[in-house]
């Protein structure tokens, strides 16, 4: 089975920065890309970039003396700037994605930060001692999903305690044949249409 890798995405984080630090941004990517062997035809071109960096500087620095209409101007080159350095953003993640193995570090070549993935949200399970040696188990519908629920009645920490409880359909079912007066500790992960998802937090009860 061939192993899935996940693209490399630029952080740009034009968002936390101020006009003139978005102009300097520019410039050092400018000067981190030229010249650069991952990157022999960039674009939008980098004398684009320097052209719109100047623009935006000289319409910064004009607005500041609140000149009638400057302020608009300066926004107008700072839309600019924005739309090339994140068309340059694109142009980098796709030389550094055919490169799997490498796309962290030529990413980087480029004066530019990898966005960093978000951890997978908790799945979250609900468990109800529903009757003598039974209980009700469910967790969130996932489209064409199937569900593994593990289980034990030791310390949920040691993962070498955890056991395989059933592989279902339907994300909420009714397990029986359980000790009664005896705590269970339930996990689980789903398979549905994104693949095999994370493993959810613990939930536990003591069976009737």
């Amino acid at each position: 089975m061939t192993k899935k890798v996940s693209k490399r995405k630029v952080a740009l984080l034009l968002n936390k920065m101020t006009t003139a630090q978005k102009v300097q941004f520019a410039r050092t990517v400018v000067i981190a890309m030229t010249g650069n062997v991952h990157f022999p035809t960039p674009a939008p071109a980098l004398s684009g970039i320097s052209t719109d960096a100047t623009n935006l500087e000289t319409a910064y620095q004009t607005a500041q003396t609140r000149a009638k209409g400057s302020s608009a101007q300066m926004h107008a080159m700072l839309k600019v700037l924005e739309l090339a350095l994140r068309a340059l953003a694109n142009y980098v993640e796709t030389i550094a994605n055919a490169d799997p193995d490498n796309a962290v570090s030529i990413i980087e070549s480029a004066g530019l930060s990898v966005k960093k993935a978000s951890p997978p949200k908790p799945r979250i399970l609900q468990v109800v001692a529903s009757g003598k040696g039974e209980v009700t188990l469910s967790c969130p519908t996932e489209k064409s999903g199937t569900y593994k629920w593990e289980f034990t009645t030791g310390d949920p920490s040691v993962e070498a305690n955890w056991k395989f409880l059933t592989e279902v359909r339907k994300s909420k079912f009714v397990q029986t044949g359980l000790t009664s007066a005896t705590t269970y500790h339930f996990r689980q992960t789903t398979f549905g249409l994104k693949g095999l998802g994370p493993v959810s937090q613990v939930v536990s009860t003591t069976v009737l």
